[in-house]
């Protein structure tokens, strides 16, 4: 199936599904791993929302929109000081393959 119809729809679904993953696993094999450094993330703060949470704290992971509890690990970012839960923050920068960067501004969404 050529990828134009992919993109129009056409075709009965599993044979779209099949080929669209077919695309997908191709266009990865020949893009370059990405992701932010580990060296990156290990150098974010790391506390419990206990430790770091004050009165106008956000109550909420900006990631999985789920509320803190206070003994949940949470990673500060250094250029807004919002914090997320470790956890989402490590999937987020290595499953979803979000571009290398040194920055991570581009992960939260009121910055």
């Amino acid at each position: 199936m050529k990828a134009d119809s992919l993109l129009r729809g056409q075709g009965d679904h599993e044979h779209q599904f099949h080929g669209f993953m077919t695309l997908a696993a191709a266009m990865q094999e020949r893009a370059p791993p990405r992701g932010v450094p580990d060296q990156t993330i290990a150098s974010l703060p790391t506390a419990t929302f206990q430790e770091w949470a004050t009165p106008d704290s956000d109550q909420m992971c900006p990631i999985c929109f789920e509320d803190y509890n206070a003994p949940d690990p949470v990673l500060k970012l250094p250029d807004c000081n919002h914090w997320i839960h470790k956890p989402c923050l490590e999937v987020s920068l290595f499953i979803a393959k979000l571009p290398a960067r040194t920055d991570l501004t581009h992960i939260c969404r009121n910055g």
